[in-house]
């Protein structure tokens, strides 16, 4: 009796460290990252650190995930805005993406909208998926489980949206 107690402990634990490693695994996730107000974020990474530098959204907006068992959220501020997931019910919160609503804020490597395209491709390099959609182009930069989009019309940019590769939605 006393090893099979002693199994299921040690089986406990594995699972106990392959869950933390798995956590903070995902937790260090590279990918393109997100700086506004000294905070930076990526996606899949725990984002209640980051909503707190950001400050209040103007408008919050919570619905049930048809992807995990918990809720997603949808932050809007001025210049952003950041739609995150939790994968249980009062879970943390996880960065699935941001989007970018004006220029008064740039990605990391200095695009914002209102960029030339030429500039993203200085800056981003060639290797990327293109997606023609109508009149505009997206380039489409993937780095670890970040989707960099970035969306040109009249060789001038758009749009611009950190989303997460690792989710389908």
């Amino acid at each position: 009796m006393r090893k099979i107690l002693k199994g299921l402990l040690l089986l406990c634990i594995a699972m106990v460290l392959i869950i933390s490693f798995s956590e903070s695994a995902l937790a260090k996730t590279k990918g393109y990252k997100f700086k506004y107000n000294g905070s930076s974020v990526t996606v899949d990474q725990k984002a209640k650190s980051f909503i707190k530098s950001a400050g209040k959204p103007i408008k919050k907006k919570t619905t049930k995930s048809c992807a995990f068992k918990g809720k997603d959220r949808k932050y809007t501020y001025n210049d952003f805005i950041l739609t995150t997931y939790s994968k249980k019910n009062k879970g943390a919160e996880y960065v699935l993406s941001i989007s970018l609503r004006n220029g008064n804020v740039s990605t990391k490597e200095g695009i914002k909208i209102g960029s030339s395209e030429e500039d993203v491709v200085k800056k981003y390099g060639k290797k990327y998926d293109s997606v023609s959609l109508n009149v505009n182009n997206m380039y489409v930069y993937k780095k670890g489980t970040c989707k960099l989009k970035i969306a040109v019309k009249n060789s001038k940019v758009v749009a611009i949206a950190y989303e997460s590769a690792a989710h389908n939605y």
